[in-house]
């Protein structure tokens, strides 16, 4: 996924990840090397951080791809094809705003930053 790759949170702004499947901000954690306990304890205290909210979540991690937690295969997979539909509305909006097309990114009518809190 292009925003694991280059180590930054995703702008979320498709009203499906924004309100249908509320999931904040979609954060890009710091890189560690795959497989290994450093990587394993810098999720862990992330999921930690959002308490209940880790029950539905989805990290980016850098350099390596997403990780999606949730209580069913079904509705995992629902996240990762919803997120990838923002991933490419958030490419190209980025390119619009680099390009002068746009001020701020744009979702449900308004704009924002992208990077939502809930």
């Amino acid at each position: 996924m292009f925003w694991a790759t280059i180590g930054q949170d995703m702008p979320n702004l498709t009203e499906v990840t924004s309100v249908n499947v509320p999931l904040g901000k979609i954060k890009c954690l710091p890189y560690r090397e795959a497989c290994t306990k450093e990587l394993a304890d810098l999720v862990y205290d992330e999921l930690l951080k959002l308490g209940d909210k880790a029950k539905q979540n989805i990290f980016l991690l850098n350099s390596h791809g997403v990780l999606i937690t949730d209580t069913d295969l079904h509705a995992a997979t629902e996240v990762l094809e919803t997120v990838e539909w923002n991933a490419e509305i958030a490419y190209k909006q980025a390119i619009f705003k680099k390009l002068g097309l746009i001020d701020e990114y744009k979702s449900c009518g308004k704009t924002t930053n992208g990077f939502l809190e809930i």
